[in-house]
């Protein structure tokens, strides 16, 4: 499953997804296509099965109609001179049969020629038994009613049996068709009655190991009975032959899938581009358990303590994968999705914090702050949680400053969430729109330096300008941060600066909310390893 979920999320296997999908549309296709053919192959099967069990419809129909004349005009004494001229005027009708036996229980004792058979001549064991209880002696010999040298077939309806002619049936069928036309016992012994010999035989062998006997040849097999299932015709065909005759149909369902699979994997592609889309998964999937939290602590130079942390949201995919803000944060904006997405990390923040945060340490927590949201009403709301626990945490806001809030309205809220004990900053200064005479108006605690600063080359004009803007933010009398610490050297020339506080890879990446209490537990202030050592 969790491949599948790659292969459908994965924008860069667009490809391998489109290839997919246009041969599952193919093989679909494809076997509609079939099932067309089979379902035409089929019908021809069945026409060429009716055309030549005709004959045998119709004697059978013709027997059924003596044999209700033979039970109401054959009334006289059986074997009496007037039941045989009875059986001799029914033997003058149009219907193809003139030899009538009287042979109950299969004894035969007079007929329409002999007026009675002293003894009375058994026909024996049946060959045939119907499902309508009529049985038939096959290709038995005539001798005994003076034909000589003629065979016949003698079908008995208990008292009255009527001589059938032997019929050989010419079979007309199509080209990639062989079939045969066979009368069957119950045993399943055949008498050939047209076609080819051997069909019949080998498709038992098929029907007894049907899985053989395609492996063998790829020969199918199929067959149709009528007249109570004594004579069936049986059709076989080869694939090779289906398709060698059928090369037009065949190469314009070729055609038509490949045609089909084209245009059906490009509109699904785009169907499933749109639902899987890193946009669209984000929307559907922005919820408590997709929201994920790290938290990056901020050392006090002076002490040397962890005293803060700022918890950052991560968002996990449907496939696992952990994606950083970057990513969202933009979806987030576009959506208007900015005040449930802080909800959601605030609400998971408190959660691990409460549960991993020793609870002997109060620690400052700072969230990321979208401008549009900056409503000190809502923001008390949303963080709630924390405020109930203010022995344990002090809360935090970090401010992009842009030109969708105006300074009166964001000194008014500012100022508004300070009384209520929420601290503000302005994060990423010296980027974007902030600047001096913004943070001189502002009611903030403080700022977090662009973390471009800390990190530039030493020699480069940002390093330069990280002193000037250091001492500027001072004569402000604002606390600083500094954002991108990754050297103790760095470090070091910062707490020369007095800055206040730093963040950085070079104290520690952001960590799970497990890890992170155990970082808090396990971190020891330089002052302190100093007297320990001592």
């Amino acid at each position: 499953m969790s491949r599948l979920l790659r292969l459908l999320v994965a924008e860069r296997r667009g490809r391998v997804r489109f290839v997919v999908l246009w041969l599952c549309v193919f093989l679909a296709a494809l076997g509609i296509g079939g099932a067309i053919v089979a379902a035409q192959l089929e019908k021809a099967v069945t026409q060429a099965a009716a055309t030549s069990l005709e004959p045998f419809a119709t004697l059978g129909q013709r027997f059924r109609e003596t044999l209700v004349h033979l039970r109401t005009e054959a009334t006289a004494i059986p074997c009496s001179p007037e039941f045989a001229s009875q059986l001799r005027k029914i033997a003058y009708r149009p219907d193809g049969f003139n030899e009538f036996l009287y042979a109950p229980g299969g004894v035969v004792q007079c007929s329409a020629n002999v007026a009675r058979f002293d003894p009375p001549l058994p026909l024996g064991t049946p060959d045939l038994v119907s499902d309508n209880g009529t049985v038939a002696w096959i290709g038995r010999s005539l001798d005994f009613l003076g034909l000589n040298g003629l065979t016949g077939t003698i079908a008995l309806a208990d008292p009255f049996a009527i001589i059938l002619p032997t019929e050989m049936v010419e079979l007309n069928v199509p080209a990639w068709m062989t079939a045969q036309l066979v009368a069957i016992d119950s045993s399943g012994h055949e008498w050939h009655r047209g076609g080819n010999r051997g069909v019949y035989a080998r498709a038992q062998l098929a029907k007894s190991d049907p899985e053989d006997a395609f492996l063998r040849g790829g020969t199918f097999y199929r067959t149709v009975c009528a007249g109570g299932n004594v004579h069936c015709f049986v059709a076989e065909a080869t694939a090779a032959g289906i398709l060698l005759h059928h090369l037009g149909p065949v190469a314009m369902i070729l055609l038509a899938a490949m045609a089909i699979a084209h245009f059906g994997a490009s509109f699904v592609e785009r169907l499933l581009r749109d639902y899987w889309s890193f946009e669209a998964r984000f929307r559907r999937r922005l919820n408590a358990d997709t929201i994920q939290c790290v938290y990056q602590p901020i050392l006090d130079l002076q002490s040397g303590r962890i005293v803060a942390c700022e918890a950052l949201a991560r968002w996990r995919d449907v496939d696992g994968t952990i994606v950083t803000p970057d990513r969202f944060l933009p979806i987030v904006e576009k959506h208007k999705l900015t005040r449930r997405f802080t909800e959601l990390v605030v609400g998971r923040a408190y959660t691990e914090l409460s549960e991993n945060v020793p609870s002997t340490r109060r620690i400052e927590v700072n969230f990321n702050i979208f401008p549009r949201d900056l409503d000190a009403g809502w923001i008390q709301q949303v963080l709630t949680p924390f405020r109930q626990a203010a022995a344990r945490f002090t809360i935090a806001i970090e401010l992009v400053e842009s030109d969708t809030v105006s300074p009166d309205d964001a000194c008014r809220e500012i100022d508004t969430l300070r009384r209520a004990g929420i601290l503000t900053y302005i994060d990423d200064f010296g980027r974007a729109y902030a600047n001096i005479q913004t943070l001189a108006e502002f009611p903030v605690e403080g700022v977090k330096l662009d973390r471009s600063f800390a990190l530039a080359a030493e020699d480069s004009l940002l390093s330069r300008l990280l002193i000037h803007a250091i001492e500027m933010i001072k004569s402000t009398g604002r606390s600083i941060v500094v954002e991108g610490i990754e050297s103790g050297a760095r470090m070091s020339l910062l707490k020369q600066a007095s800055v206040d506080r730093v963040q950085g890879y070079f104290i520690s990446r952001p960590l799970d909310a497990h890890a992170f209490g155990q970082f808090l537990q396990n971190h020891v202030p330089d002052s302190e390893s100093d007297r320990r050592a001592a």
